[in-house]
């Protein structure tokens, strides 16, 4: 009989975290109506990217060791960015006619930015397999803090972003399933698991006002002269680190550790990701929402995290999972091809 190794685990991580991306995504538009949604908005985008982005990282550990740079991943994942970046351009300006509609692939502040950096990051790590981790994360860090200080680095070839979610990216391919899994078995993480996220629930709540102002240093797409007081931006970001760190551990501890019914969910989140923007960018221009929370103004948001919830069931599909594995298949055999 086989033996299941699969850590089931991550893929509930996964799901969550996909639910999480496409709420983000079509929520956006009505994080300013009331103090509750802007809240909400404060308190996911604090962790998720980050915690996102880390779990990316964790699965990049065999390309790092690879014996040779798997440039066919990468490529992968180009491609993904161009389609996804043209698919966006083609449902924008000829399904719903939008005006002024454009593309460009050296800009973004869209959801493709993900699969870009991607790119970039596994490429990254390749090259610097050989020298110390804690070097490079250390590094990493001072990197990310000091990029805020040059206007240059926005949202042009997602340089900002690259840099300042990089170290939660290396940080997930520091981690090993041994650490995970005992700091998990801590009695003391729970409670202190509780403590966090009750503070930052409250923090964003009574203290949103305060925070709305700075809430572009959870984008990570603009340098700091966006920011009310520029020379804070370094500070503030280091801050949002070490509070991103711990509601992401705060949110792993509550996640079931055993296979559900959910998690083979967690193992197509590329498909969702990329289709979602489909569905979640017309929501967003129809007004759908509007007459929602018009209808039901105390029960909206119910109905909201309910009908995200089946989008990501819709999306996570098998059938759906094909093309991506069929382009994957085409960009390994044409590489292969290319070195014979």
């Amino acid at each position: 009989m086989a033996v299941d190794n699969r850590w089931y685990f991550l893929d509930n991580v996964k799901f969550i975290l996909i639910i999480l991306v496409v709420f983000g995504h079509m929520y956006t538009p009505y994080i300013g109506l009331s103090p509750i949604t802007s809240s909400l908005y404060l308190f996911i985008y604090v962790f998720h990217m980050p915690l996102f982005v880390l779990i990316s990282g964790f699965f990049s550990k065999n390309f790092a060791h690879s014996s040779r740079f798997r440039i066919e991943k990468v490529i992968f994942y180009l491609v993904l960015y161009i389609l996804m970046k043209y698919m966006n351009y083609i449902w924008e300006a000829y399904v719903f006619r939008h005006e002024g509609a454009s593309i460009n692939l050296f800009y973004t502040t869209s959801a493709a930015w993900y699969l870009f950096a991607m790119a970039f990051w596994m490429t990254l790590l390749y090259l610097l397999r050989d020298i110390k981790p804690r070097v490079v994360l250390i590094v990493s860090i001072i990197i990310a803090l000091l990029a805020g200080f040059y206007d240059a680095i926005d949202s042009t070839f997602v340089a900002s972003r690259i840099l300042v979610f990089f170290p939660f990216f290396y940080l997930g391919y520091m981690l090993r399933r041994n650490h995970i899994e005992g700091l998990l078995k801590r009695r003391w993480l729970r409670l202190l698991s509780i403590v966090v996220l009750f503070c930052m629930l409250i923090g964003s709540f009574f203290a949103y006002t305060t925070f709305w102002d700075y809430h572009s240093i959870l984008m990570a797409r603009l340098p700091y002269q966006h920011l009310p007081q520029p020379q804070l931006g370094a500070a503030l970001r280091l801050l949002w680190y070490v509070i991103a760190s711990l509601c992401s551990l705060a949110v792993l501890s509550f996640i079931p550790r055993n296979k559900t019914r959910f998690s083979v969910f967690g193992g197509r989140t590329l498909q969702v990701f990329f289709f979602h923007v489909l569905i979640a960018y017309p929501i967003r221009w129809t007004g759908i929402y509007e007459g929602l929370m018009h209808r039901f103004p105390h029960t909206w948001a119910f109905l909201y995290g309910g009908f995200t919830l089946l989008i990501v069931l819709m999306l996570s599909m098998k059938p759906l999972q094909q093309p991506f594995l069929a382009l994957q298949k085409g960009i390994d055999c044409w590489v292969t091809c290319l070195h014979q």
